[in-house]
């Protein structure tokens, strides 16, 4: 049976009324090692620990290795895959609104965030950002370690007042015009609804309705902000999400294609070869042999370990178990 390939909003409710932030600590033995496509109100922040890590948050594409740090706002779909078994990376998310009223002391830029007037900078790198990247840790750290609340409500003011500090963001109101500002507010609301839909047909007036603009001032548009057509845009994330599902489902390689939005197998073949540089066959393929590959590697190290009792083992075996049940 074909699954639903729609982004999923989450509506889940995070941490608890006290405390509102989760923390995920993800390897390949987590259910989610993979990330599908999803949205939701919340902000959210990753942090890449080990290996490399493809994320996709609306228009862009980000490949992260050790050390990089992305901060995603509310209502960007995006989603993602590990490059290997080895990576292991790490999200934090949390409702920013919860975090201030009227009366809070730098409510100001808070909501200009909220309200996307303001847009953070996506991506960060302990190279280039580290007075950033050190809040970053700070707020991980916090969470990993289950500070008290006070502690994890701090560490977040201070990545976001260091990010303003640093000037690490885009004013639209500031750096475009009144008309772009208005589109720019709209944007979210067209990758959902691209993404909610995919799976069927898509035409190019439904596009250009959600932002309310003609279907040519939307192309024109819509090229500048992201350097590709919107069907040529919508076509690269139907092979994305494809490509995502031949490595994480079993469904044979015709039905990934129908449910991904393209009604001709042969014409599905012929673009996702030239996406990825091979066919989805040998793609999946490629993908189970790297897998397979990494578990008898892991097996091999597993016997060996049986006989190597010391306490320094013992103590790494635990804290493995402890990440792996975060």
């Amino acid at each position: 049976m074909i699954q639903n390939t729609k982004a999923i909003q989450e509506t889940t409710l995070r941490g608890s009324p006290d405390c509102p932030f989760e923390f995920y600590h993800i390897d390949k033995n987590h259910a989610k090692f993979a990330m599908r496509f999803h949205y939701h109100l919340d902000c959210e922040i990753l942090r890449v620990l080990k290996g490399s890590f493809t994320l996709y948050i609306n228009e862009h594409q980000y490949s992260l290795t050790k050390g990089q740090y992305v901060f995603i706002e509310s209502g960007r779909v995006h989603g993602g895959r590990p490059d290997d078994d080895e990576c292991v990376y790490e999200c934090v998310v949390f409702d920013l609104n919860l975090m201030f009223d009227e009366h809070t002391p730098g409510s100001g830029w808070l909501k200009k965030i909220s309200e996307h007037r303001v847009k953070l900078n996506e991506c960060y790198s302990e190279q280039n950002d580290r007075e950033i990247t050190k809040t970053f840790d700070q707020v991980f750290d916090s969470l990993k370690h289950k500070c008290c609340a006070p502690m994890i409500y701090g560490s977040m003011l201070q990545m976001l007042g260091t990010i303003i500090d640093e000037q690490a963001y885009t004013s639209l109101t500031a750096n475009v015009s009144g008309n772009y500002v208005k589109q720019f507010g709209r944007l979210p609301l067209l990758f959902r609804y691209m993404y909610d839909n995919f799976s069927r047909e898509i035409t190019l007036e439904e596009m250009a309705d959600t932002m309310d603009l003609s279907p040519k001032y939307f192309c024109r548009f819509f090229k500048k902000i992201t350097g590709r057509r919107p069907v040529e845009y919508l076509n690269r994330f139907r092979l994305e999400c494809a490509a995502i599902r031949l490595v994480t489902e079993s469904e044979s390689i015709n039905e990934i294609a129908y449910s991904c939005g393209f009604k001709d197998p042969c014409y599905f073949a012929k673009s996702f070869k030239s996406f990825k540089g091979m066919s989805p066959s040998e793609y999946r393929s490629c993908s189970t042999k790297n897998q397979n590959a990494s578990h008898q590697k892991k097996k091999a190290y597993d016997s060996a370990a049986v006989y190597d009792r010391t306490a320094l083992y013992e103590e790494s075996a635990q804290e493995l178990a402890n990440q792996a049940a975060l």
